[in-house]
């Protein structure tokens, strides 16, 4: 990687992996709409280079606040990076935020809002920077999705589809891109401990939790060195733990899938999910049925 686009990068999976490239040498165009936090980073990200004499010349952090809710915006910052002679060869869209309720509770505003940061901060990034990253004989996409992508939980209503429509926009990308040379990962975290996550469990339901089960969220660090190794070892599909590769492979499909040596498990966990996945499906529908009467009492 030489030059890296990062959406979502003032906090979070998107500051993470902006700190780890940066360390590796990559120069970076961090995207989100908090100015003054892109700038900070970039600051320090540039006094590093001047300070260190192993650094590249020519490595660089750019801060670009921007709305990527706006269409009109990732066009404008498409024709400000060819202006500044500056063609990326990856681009991570990381961007979204999860607000858990029970979807009768959720309003309108809140809905379009998951629409919004969650689908169109990505498609219209990709749409807009598409054409600079062909120019690459070989460049790097990728689009962050979720693990509840593959297991919609109750209570992800706002969240999980259109998590899981970028899933489908990866996996459509994947065909399409394929011969102009840009090889596309689709991202699939589970819990990892950044701000949106302390935020997300101040609204999320009780029986989200029951269903989801105690787990410990790994740090915004761990999580981006897991994409980082996944892009670097060619996986279509990248997970950050085993929860996420197994609800993957219950739902294979026509989608990509791990190969040699690691096919064999995967066929397997797909046959497993077979025969036990709906009787587990079921099990949470009752969990869910005996909550709704316990308050209704």
């Amino acid at each position: 990687m030489h030059t890296v686009v990062i959406s979502g990068a003032s906090q979070g999976l998107g500051r993470a992996l902006a700190e780890l490239l940066h360390a590796q040498g990559a120069s970076l165009v961090l995207l989100a709409r908090s100015k003054a936090v892109l700038d900070e980073i970039a600051a320090q990200h540039n006094a590093n280079v001047k300070a260190n004499p192993n650094s590249k010349d020519n490595q660089f952090t750019l801060a670009y606040p921007i709305d990527l809710t706006d269409a009109a915006a990732s066009e404008q910052l498409a024709h400000d990076l060819t202006a500044r002679g500056i063609v990326p060869d990856t681009l991570i869209c990381c961007a979204g935020s999860s607000t858990p309720k029970l979807f009768t509770d959720l309003t309108i505003k809140e809905l379009d809002a998951g629409i919004d940061t969650n689908y169109k901060t990505t498609v219209y990034l990709v749409h807009a920077l598409l054409p600079l990253l062909t120019t690459n004989s070989s460049s790097t996409l990728v689009i962050t999705s979720s693990t509840v992508a593959f297991y919609p939980v109750p209570g992800y209503g706002q969240y999980s589809p259109l998590k899981t429509a970028l899933r489908a926009l990866a996996d459509t990308l994947a065909m399409e891109l394929h011969p102009q040379g840009v090889n596309v990962h689709a991202f699939f975290p589970g819990n990892f401990a950044s701000e949106g996550y302390a935020i997300e469990n101040t609204t999320k339901p009780e029986i989200t939790s029951i269903i989801e089960g105690p787990s410990t969220p790994i740090t915004p660090t761990e999580c981006a060195q897991k994409l980082l190794n996944g892009i670097n070892r060619g996986e279509a599909y990248i997970h950050t733990d085993i929860v996420g590769w197994l609800l993957a492979s219950f739902s294979l499909g026509l989608s990509p899938r791990c190969w040699w040596p690691l096919i064999p498990l995967q066929m397997l966990a797909a046959v497993l999910g077979v025969i036990i996945g709906r009787f587990v499906a079921l099990f949470h529908r009752s969990q869910v049925d005996a909550h709704f009467r316990q308050h209704k009492q």
